[in-house]
Parts: structure tokens; sequence; C-alpha cells
């Protein structure tokens, strides 16, 4: 609740908890963060958070910088598809999804490719919400893939977009 509280002594008691010793407080602190203002000082201590020992607090982060917008964190966020823990890297990719820019967007593509299966459908949903024809290529070419599951997720990315190919694609599907 500290997030909605307009008053500078609540955001303090946030940044304070960010550090504090305790993963689970530190990860409600990243959590509460992308819940508030997305000034430069919220943003410096969630990019920190990126770095945390424990997966929960970078995942919070993740979500957090995602939810905000903060689009220089893209590289940062990107670092983040070969976490060591499976959570970080789902957030890593709904983080991207979330944000503008070219660099969010090639990354975001890249992690449709990915071997990961959890890693691919999470970059295929994000993909499909941007609506961008750019992607069209990667979400018909997962559509034809090996992967049931897989392909049930980008034929649902594909059905926000209109074009040609997505009719294909679909129909591919239907049969």
């Amino acid at each position: 609740g500290l997030a909605f509280i307009d008053d500078p002594r609540a955001v303090e008691c946030l940044f304070t908890t960010s550090k504090h010793p305790e993963p689970r407080m530190r990860a409600a602190a990243m959590r509460a963060l992308g819940s508030g203002r997305g000034d430069l000082r919220v943003s410096s201590h969630l990019l920190r958070g990126l770095g945390d020992e424990d997966g929960w607090v970078r995942y919070y982060a993740c979500q957090s910088l995602g939810k905000l917008g903060f689009a220089p964190a893209a590289e940062a966020i990107a670092g983040l598809l070969d976490d060591p823990a499976g959570q970080v890297r789902v957030a890593a990719v709904e983080a991207l999804a979330q944000l503008s820019g070219a660099g969010a967007r090639e990354h975001l593509e890249r992690a449709a490719r990915s071997a990961e299966p959890d890693v691919q459908r999470a970059a295929l949903l994000g993909l499909g919400l941007s609506r961008r024809p750019e992607h069209l290529g990667v979400l018909t070419a997962a559509a034809r893939g090996p992967d049931a599951a897989t392909r049930l997720v980008a034929v649902s990315a594909l059905s926000g977009f209109s074009a040609p190919e997505v009719l294909d694609a679909l129909d591919r599907a239907a049969h």
C-alpha cells in the first residue's frame, strides 16, 4: 500500500526496504515500486533489483520496470533472458513486451525463437499483443512449429492481426 500513499516518506520507506537483508522484503519492495510513480529514483532502485541475488527480487524488478514502461531498461532486462531462475526469464519476456523501442522488440523476437518452451510462448504472446506487422513472420513460423502447445499460443497471438498471412495460418491450424 505504500506505493499509493502520496507522501515522500512512503516511497522512501520502499527504497529502504529494497535494501533489506531479507529477500522476501526486497521482493515486496520491488513489486510495490512498480505500482507507484515511475520517476528516475524508482527506476534506479528497480534496475539495481535486476542484479539481486534472489530470483524473486529479480522477478518483481523485471515486472515493475515493464509495468512502468521504462524503455531504457531493455538491455538490462534482456540480460535476464538467460537467468538461472525460470520465473525471471518469463518476467523478462513479459517486461520486454511492455517496453517501446527497437531494442526491446529485437530481444522479444529472439526470445520467441528460444528453445525453452515457456520463454518462447511468453514471447509469442508479447509479440501478439504488440500487433506490429513486422512480427507476423515469427508468429506464423511458430504456428507451423512441431509443438502443439506452442502452435496454440502462436495462433492465439495471431488472432489480433488482420493480414492475409494470418488467415492462411489460421486455416492451416484449423486443419
